[in-house]
């Protein structure tokens, strides 16, 4: 409190100069506006018909099976003046907001816009497919629409022009765009289709009618990029407003018979350059008209005392400046204690994250004695690896930061540098977390970490570099991976036995138990010899052996999370065995856990993968990009073990270290029943998974299984 004392009294001249500012300027009203978003939780943002707020996230198009063809709209609650009616001033305007676009399908279609528009409802009509949300077919070209688009495109409409399905335009009442820049003219999918979070830039001059227009990948900072991609001289609003120039600003998004998601994480907005409207001084002898509910003014009658005469209407002009003057002046020094504490306890935050280790050099000299290998390197000696983390280096983005290509320029070696966003909730403790579980664990298909950095905002992780990036990207047919390597199935083999001898390492094997809590595709990276090598363990857990394998806190990816984290909220060994019966059937199936684009199968795979073995047609889900050039006992296996993995009651399903020895062929697979097991997380009722098989040894050394009947007759008991 001493503190704050001392703060409050060292800047009461600044506080009294702001109370005047404030005063003098309490009639001035403005007519320009600033907001800005960096997440979507709990705001009164206008979502029409597909638009949904999900997690703090707007999703312009949530998928609607029966009905491909949706169409999304996002707007921001209140008008924006964008031209000042008296003096025919036109405001200039600027905004910055991230996106991403996923699909799981092979298709795509059809893409995203900013908006300017004159009506907060969607207009009848068709405003699907090619037409964006943004103008209805019927419209199109209308000098009436009174409508501003910067679309951001996935699909080539040849009708309206379009360059490419990867193309960004400038839209003013119609869909042929009066400005374009083409990113890519031969992609399929769109360059922009699982290509990770996107920065837009769009900035207005009034005073030069010239319009900016920049897209590329988001590195993690929100100011503007040069040059422009996109630049429109002589460009005006006037064909645009109306007379009032007011107008709504938001998002658009539509899908054809081809579906994608359209997510948009940030915005900003802002205008600049309108005159302020001053309100009419009020003399001592005059009262402001109040407003009746009808809108009309209300006539003010005078002001009665209890004798029935008329009060005299005098004010001291003392007490007419030092009441303000004094509430103004209270309401400073609260917000100053507030902002005060505030920073305080961020603080307070702050080093818990990093380990509640005080300062900085404390956490320094604790980090290398508790990490006892690994490099720290300085900020300098990774931005000059990085090229001052440019965006051409950037291999991707994750949850809590970006990742670049880097090249120590001491060693020469080729490196891969995490950078952790600077406003990451949750950053500290995923770089603690990182620093001090990889850096102790050795195998060779784990990612190692190289070293680390901290040094003031910038929290740093750097890892051996994999040429052969992900997983998902060679899965799905990135163009950068997909183009030099064919993912055999031979190759897809390999890569499932070295996931699941990592995750035995790491459940059974090393010192402590680890729960990685997020297995999926785009953690497991490929070396140059393409062996994986599974990482990103910012979500992962350290659990004593001595102690139930479990933690309470609820992460991971939608599709690769046990169901029964929902009820129970704790990750287990389990939970990590089920996200690998996930993994294991994508890669045999080629097609993401959940995939609501799909026309003629069930949108999630294990429920198809389970429907096509009741039918006995199980081969039916295999990846048609293998063709027939798959083992089958080898693939039958895995989507058999898949399902087992995926197995609702957590104590059915195997170890890790027994499904390692399953695909190495050490043991022989359990019999799967031929019916989808019913969810069942009670451990009295539900049946173990070593009571499907017995650990006798034959004489030939194998394990001996259980007869199938009698395995189907305990599972049927589970269900």
């Amino acid at each position: 409190m001493a503190a704050y004392c001392s703060w409050l009294v060292c800047n009461t001249k600044f506080i009294l100069c702001l109370v005047i500012a404030i005063y003098c300027t309490s009639f001035v009203a403005t007519q320009n506006v600033n907001f800005s978003y960096d997440r979507f939780e709990n705001t009164d943002l206008i979502l029409l018909d597909d638009a949904e707020n999900i997690l703090g996230y707007l999703v312009l198009n949530v998928e609607n099976v029966s009905d491909a063809f949706g169409v999304g709209r996002i707007l921001y609650p209140k008008k924006v003046q964008f031209q000042d009616v008296k003096s025919k001033t036109f405001a200039s305007f600027s905004t910055f907001f991230t996106f991403s676009v996923n699909t799981s399908g092979s298709n795509d279609g059809d893409g995203l816009a900013f908006i300017i528009v004159a009506n907060n409802t969607t207009p009848p009509g068709n405003f699907s497919g090619g037409q964006l949300g943004i103008l209805s077919e019927v419209t199109n070209g209308n000098a009436s629409n009174h409508v501003f688009a910067v679309e951001i495109d996935t699909f080539q409409n040849l009708i309206y022009n379009d360059p490419s399905s990867s193309h960004v335009g400038v839209d003013i009442n119609s869909l042929n765009s009066t400005a374009t820049y083409d990113f890519c003219s031969s992609c399929w999918p769109s360059y922009f289709v699982n290509g990770g979070i996107f920065g837009v830039w769009i900035d207005y001059s009034a005073t030069n009618e010239t319009l900016y227009v920049v897209v590329q990948p988001y590195n993690g900072t929100a100011s503007t990029p040069s040059p422009s991609q996109i630049v429109v001289p002589n460009f005006t609003l006037s064909k645009v407003l109306e007379d009032d120039g007011q107008m709504y600003v938001g998002f658009s998004g539509a899908t054809g018979a081809s579906f994608e998601h359209h997510y948009i994480y940030s915005w900003r907005f802002s205008t600049s350059g309108l005159p302020n409207q001053t309100s009419p001084s009020v003399s001592p002898n005059q009262t402001s008209p109040s407003v009746s509910p009808s809108g009309l003014p209300n006539q003010t009658s005078p002001s009665v005392s209890p004798s029935g005469l008329p009060n005299p209407k005098k004010k001291s002009p003392l007490i007419a400046i030092v009441l303000p003057c004094g509430i103004i002046f209270m309401g400073g020094a609260i917000l100053g204690a507030f902002f005060f504490f505030k920073r305080k306890s961020r603080i307070g935050l702050h080093a818990l994250e990093l380990g509640s280790l005080g300062n900085q050099d404390n956490f320094h000299l604790h980090l290398e004695e508790f990490v006892g290998g690994p490099r720290r390197f300085s900020y300098k000696e990774l931005s000059t690896a990085t090229k001052s983390f440019s965006p051409k280096e950037m291999l991707g983005r994750g949850g809590f930061g970006c990742v670049y290509k880097g090249v120590l320029r001491d060693t020469g070696a080729l490196v891969a540098v995490k950078k952790i966003a600077e406003d990451s909730q949750q950053g500290g403790r995923e770089f603690f977390a990182e620093v001090s579980i990889i850096s102790r664990v050795r195998h060779r298909n784990l990612v190692q970490l190289q070293g680390w950095c901290c040094e003031r905002s910038h929290l740093m992780l750097v890892y051996d570099y994999m040429p052969n990036k992900s997983l998902d990207k060679m899965l799905y047919h990135v163009p950068e991976t997909s183009n030099t390597i064919e993912l055999t199935w031979d190759l897809r083999y390999n890569i499932l036995m070295g996931v699941s001898s990592a995750l035995t390492y790491l459940h059974e094997e090393w010192e402590q138990c680890v729960v990685h809590r997020d297995v999926k595709p785009s953690n497991v990276m490929l070396d140059e010899e393409l062996n994986p090598r599974l990482g990103d363990f910012g979500l992962a857990r350290l659990i004593a052996r001595t102690k139930n394998a479990q933690t309470t806190i609820v992460a991971g990816t939608l599709g690769y999370m046990a169901p029964e984290l929902s009820t129970t909220g704790k990750a287990t060994t389990k939970t990590d065995v089920f996200s690998y019966g996930a993994l294991a059937l994508e890669v045999a199936c080629g097609r993401r856990p959940v995939d609501l684009s799909v026309l003629d199968a069930e949108p999630i795979l294990l429920d198809w993968v389970w429907m096509c073995y009741e039918n006995g047609e199980l081969f039916k889900v295999v990846d048609a990009t293998l063709g027939t050039k798959f083992n089958e006992e080898q693939m039958s296996t895995v989507l058999l073990l898949g399902l087992l993995c995926s197995h609702p009651d957590p104590n059915a399903r195997p170890t890790m270290g027994y499904v390692r020895q399953v695909l190495t062929g050490n043991i022989n697979l359990p019999p799967i029943p031929f019916h989808k097991p019913i969810a069942s997380y009670s451990t009295q009722n539900g049946i173990e998974f070593m009571d499907m098989i017995t650990s006798s040894k034959s004489n030939d050394g194998e394990s001996s299984i259980e007869s199938s009947s009698s395995i189907h007759s305990k599972l049927d008991r589970s269900l």
